[in-house]
């Protein structure tokens, strides 16, 4: 979701990450859960302009009928799910294995185990849907050498947005056994990583908002042009890694994981780059038409952003 930054926000900010964060560390994770909602209630309510604006982009793109009424569901929904993404953190160190044993299903593990057999580690690509970070903090229970290619939005960002935000989700990141890799940064420790035959999990739509960083080029994507990167393709044809769709589901009680057999490709070169792109974009377009309300970045695509528009002026990056 796009952040504009304000007083307001600011405000929040110290609420959430102070007596928010403390009393989640004490309450029962379902309650948690539940507050989360609850916050997401409030976004949209108070959002006004933000809910007319995903009501009009989630009426033009999503294929079927939907009325009014069932807009604005997908859109509170929407909100709903920001703050479970964002603020989930929170309750990890509450996630024991009784807690994980009781309420996760995993479908696929066999797939993972079949792709770490040939010796160049395996990438977990999955879309900003859902709560991006639980597979990575479930396979790491279940004793899976983890990396994990992220971004940090630091853009624009407000003072109280740098200090406690930040800094604070920074200390909780850190605290995971898991080998963190800047998007932007320097690449040879992510092959590394795959050379010695570990797991990598990584997003295939890009960062969001205004920000690209790397190559994207234009697939047909919702029946639009849309932005994608080209990188994690590109870095598993270089070590021979196989590709793994993954995506989790949560249904107010249960976690789902589903990792899905590698992407192939009989193409080389460039050609190969867009094969393994455009099948991971179909993968992405029908797990979001199930669960519209569970991708992250509608409000990033329209015209100028995620839509292919001035895109020239927006790359970042080799």
């Amino acid at each position: 979701m796009i952040i504009n930054e304000s007083f307001i926000r600011d405000f929040l900010r110290l609420l959430v990450w102070f007596p928010l964060r403390w009393s989640a560390a004490y309450q029962p994770v379902s309650l948690s859960l539940l507050v989360f909602k609850v916050m997401g209630d409030l976004q949209y309510l108070f959002a006004r302009t933000k809910r007319q604006s995903l009501i009009q982009i989630m009426g033009k793109h999503l294929k079927g009928e939907y009325s009014e009424r069932e807009l604005k569901s997908l859109v509170r929904g929407f909100f709903r799910q920001h703050m479970l993404n964002t603020l989930f953190p929170f309750i990890v160190p509450k996630l024991d294995q009784a807690f994980l044993d009781d309420r996760v299903e995993i479908q696929g593990r066999e797939n993972i185990d079949r792709a770490l057999a040939e010796g160049h580690g395996c990438i977990l690509i999955q879309g900003h849907v859902g709560i991006v970070q639980f597979p990575l903090y479930y396979l790491n229970a279940l004793g899976y050498n983890l990396g994990q290619i992220f971004y940090r939005h630091t853009q624009g960002l407000s003072w109280v947005g740098q200090k406690v935000q930040l800094r604070y989700r920074e200390r909780m990141e850190q605290r995971l056994n898991v080998r963190l890799f800047a998007v932007d940064g320097f690449q040879r420790p992510v092959m590394k990583w795959l050379q010695d035959n570990n797991v990598l999990m990584l997003n295939g739509d890009g960062i969001g908002g205004r920000e690209f960083v790397g190559r994207y080029e234009p697939l047909t994507f919702l029946d639009e042009q849309t932005l994608f990167p080209l990188g994690p393709y590109n870095l598993a044809l270089k070590i021979g890694s196989p590709l793994l769709p993954t995506q989790v589901a949560f249904d107010g009680t249960r976690f789902r994981i589903t990792i899905l057999p590698a992407l192939r490709t009989s193409e080389t070169g460039q050609a190969a780059l867009f094969d393994l792109a455009r099948k991971f974009s179909f993968f992405l377009e029908t797990r979001i038409l199930e669960q519209p309300d569970t991708w992250h970045f509608w409000d990033s695509f329209q015209p100028g952003l995620l839509i292919q528009e001035c895109f020239m002026k927006h790359q970042t990056g080799p």
